[in-house]
């Protein structure tokens, strides 16, 4: 089992070009030692891995900041091969730094746990950036340059459904009034959907049916869903013989069907399905 843990404590964001942004640094336990601090924005931030016995290890991250109660993290108990990764970012402009970490509960891809520890007066406060498959989390970063850090994910939702590649459209989250907004459908991020577009597109031309449904969904995000949809249907593997997400009969409310789900190896039939339900098109 393998446990990460990133930290993000910032100095300024909004006049911070992608060159200057802070990245994530890894503390290796068995290169670095335990215990390890590290002082960050005027925190201190001691990474220990206790033994607790029989060769398990229990990761902690114990957060040291002034004016602040002091606070710690624990991961799950592990062997060996034990990385705490971690940066330093504000939030937004104006605020105190904020400790941000992920943590690995275990398998082979599954699954990261993202959670921001965000001073507000005297105490901190918890918000869950959900959990996710794969490497997790993106070096947190300003995309649009509005002076808010910007968490970047793939979207789980189309991991592995329609092809053994991982193409996955990003979900760009933000922290906004002590609160986590989902800002994916925001066109002010359109220059960062237009870059991913190019991979998957080609990826698309080449057959592979994941990289049509992660284009598709991308382009549908900046009003071009149109031009990707005929793309797509010139493009998709038609022989591939998978059963794709089951189209729904009816209205879908919340993921829920009202009607009946209907298995399918039709892939563009499953897709249409598949962005109405996530919310990437209307039906």
């Amino acid at each position: 089992m393998r446990y990460l843990l990133v930290i993000a404590i910032a100095l300024s964001v909004s006049q911070a070009s992608a060159a200057q942004q802070p990245r994530l640094t890894t503390w290796d336990f068995e290169k670095d030692g335990t215990p390890k601090t590290y002082e960050i924005g005027g925190y201190k931030l001691t990474l220990t891995a206790n033994n607790v016995g029989d060769e398990w290890f229990e990761p902690r991250l114990s957060v040291m900041a002034p004016g602040m109660p002091p606070i710690s993290l624990t991961g799950e108990e592990q062997r060996y091969d034990i990385h705490l990764d971690f940066t330093a970012l504000k939030l937004s402009s104006g605020e105190r730094p904020s400790v941000v970490f992920t943590s690995f509960t275990g398998g082979m891809h599954c699954c990261i746990e993202v959670t921001v520890l965000q001073p507000t007066g005297h105490r901190w406060r918890k918000l869950d950036l959900g959990t996710w498959d794969g490497t997790g989390i993106y070096d947190p970063r300003d995309v649009d340059g509005d002076g808010v850090v910007d968490f970047l994910f793939d979207d789980n939702a189309f991991l592995k459904e329609f092809g053994p590649e991982s193409f996955q459209p990003p979900i760009i989250l933000n922290v906004v009034g002590g609160e986590v907004v989902d800002v994916s459908k925001a066109k002010r991020y359109s220059g960062l959907y237009k870059e991913r577009i190019k991979d998957d597109k080609l990826g698309c031309a080449e057959g592979a049916n994941s990289a049509c449904a992660a284009y598709v969904a991308e382009s549908a995000r900046i009003g071009r869903f149109d031009e990707a949809w005929k793309f797509m249907l010139s493009n998709y593997e038609h022989a591939a013989k998978m059963m794709y997400p089951s189209i729904c009969e009816g209205r879908i409310v919340g993921h829920e069907c009202e009607g009946n789900w209907v298995q399918t190896t039709d892939f563009p039939k499953s897709l249409r399905s598949f962005l109405v339900e996530y919310e990437y098109i209307q039906k």
